[in-house]
């Protein structure tokens, strides 16, 4: 990866469009944001979602890491692997609605928030967040809405210690069979909360 790139996409989609099957590996370097696929972000566009990308973090600085993010449409089935590296926040997938994106995390550190899938206006559904190794300083979410459900999310925490922060299976207006699994020792600093 090239040093000091302000934003590194495996696609991403200008106007309108659906953009997918996209990749990203990072094993050096810094970037501001590093994503599988961007869907539109400029003004005049339908919208798009983002669909199957995804990224792999094994070294580096990366501030903002995401699978894919679609500013008006779906966030779909969009993965974040991290085996090392310095991370600021993570997220599987964000857009007007997430459904099936995925955070893996075994090493590296990661110095603020990981959520699996996020969507401000929409649901947040059936995302999910498995952390096994590594550091994380910050909170944890399966799936987070502002405004709408956040249903179906699952945290997996395996071993590892979750330092400063609390655990959400699921934060939303409204939340449902959100699930938080603690295994083999795991330790959370703050609260732990299926629903919120």
């Amino acid at each position: 990866m090239p040093r000091r790139e302000k934003g590194i996409y495996g696609g991403r989609v200008r106007k309108s469009g659906n953009v997918r099957h996209n990749t990203v590996h990072i094993s050096g370097g810094w970037a501001n944001i590093a994503g599988g696929g961007i869907a539109p972000q400029e003004n005049g566009g339908r919208g798009g979602n983002a669909e199957d990308n995804h990224l792999v973090v094994s070294g580096g600085t990366v501030r903002t890491a995401v699978g894919g993010v679609s500013l008006r449409g779906k966030a779909l089935r969009n993965t974040v692997e991290i085996t090392g590296g310095t991370l600021r926040v993570v997220y599987g997938g964000s857009g007007r609605q997430t459904d099936g994106n995925r955070v893996a995390i075994s090493g590296g550190d990661i110095r603020g928030t990981v959520i699996g899938g996020f969507s401000c206006i929409g649901s947040a559904n059936n995302n999910s967040v498995a952390i096994t190794g590594g550091s994380v300083r910050g909170d944890v979410y399966g799936g987070r809405s502002i405004l709408g459900n956040a249903e179906g999310n699952v945290v997996t925490l395996d071993g590892v210690h979750i330092m400063q922060g609390n655990v959400y299976g699921g934060y939303g207006a409204r939340g449902s069979k959100n699930i938080v699994n603690l295994k083999n020792g795991a330790e959370v600093d703050g609260v732990i909360f299926g629903g919120f």
